[in-house]
């Protein structure tokens, strides 16, 4: 599947126009407020997906590596699968800054993620390797021709050239594009899970097919 997911501030009345449009492209099941536009259409979202609480961001961090990402007492970094253990009782934030795990923000911190509540938004923080989080800076997401992949990312390492055999666990990078490995793609193409659009205040992730906007 093709797809392409780049970072921008947009308009208000451009970002709407897109809510439609995507709307449509997606499939979604219905499409929320029909028949509002304007301030009633903004008033309607603020009220049913402004979230009513928004915890501290080291807090979002601690639950990101204990609760969301720790599958059988470990952390897997999203683009590499590079895995460390998690004994119990450890002192995550600690430890994960120990074996050069860090939060990636799949939506950039530099291009408005850096203050919250963007910087502590759970639907888009991932677990990376330090190494590869730093390769990304603010890259957007697509696919990139094999021909044209600059570095391979896989476990601890960066290679630049791929084991034939093991092609789709591999993310790959270029000076500008990162392209997540195979398994990740779904949550990042048009059924994306975690990553969200900011402009102006207002932010739209995407889940399970439907968009869901919040101010």
């Amino acid at each position: 599947m093709n797809f392409l997911i780049s970072f921008s501030t947009l308009s208000l009345q451009s970002t709407l126009f897109s809510i439609l449009t995507l709307t449509s492209s997606l499939n979604c099941q219905e499409i929320l407020f029909p028949g509002l536009r304007g301030d009633s259409l903004i008033t309607e979202l603020k009220k049913y997906y402004t979230p009513k609480t928004i915890i501290p961001y080291d807090q979002a961090r601690t639950k990101l590596y204990t609760e969301i990402f720790l599958q059988n007492d470990s952390i897997e970094c999203y683009y590499s699968g590079y895995k460390i253990p998690v004994p119990l009782g450890t002192n995550i934030l600690s430890w994960t800054a120990k074996y050069g795990i860090q939060t990636e923000h799949q939506y950039p911190r530099s291009l408005a993620a850096a203050a919250m509540p963007a910087l502590g938004d759970l639907h888009h923080l991932v677990p990376s390797k330090a190494n590869i989080n730093t390769m990304r800076k603010n890259a957007p997401f697509s696919d990139i021709p094999d021909d044209k992949t600059k570095y391979w990312l896989l476990d601890d390492k960066v290679f630049t050239r791929p084991d034939q055999k093991l092609i789709d666990h591999y993310s790959e990078s270029t000076s500008n594009v990162l392209e997540p490995r195979e398994s990740k793609k779904k949550y990042l193409s048009a059924i994306f899970d975690m990553v969200y659009i900011k402009m102006n205040k207002i932010y739209i992730f995407f889940q399970n097919d439907n968009f869901v906007i919040l101010l």
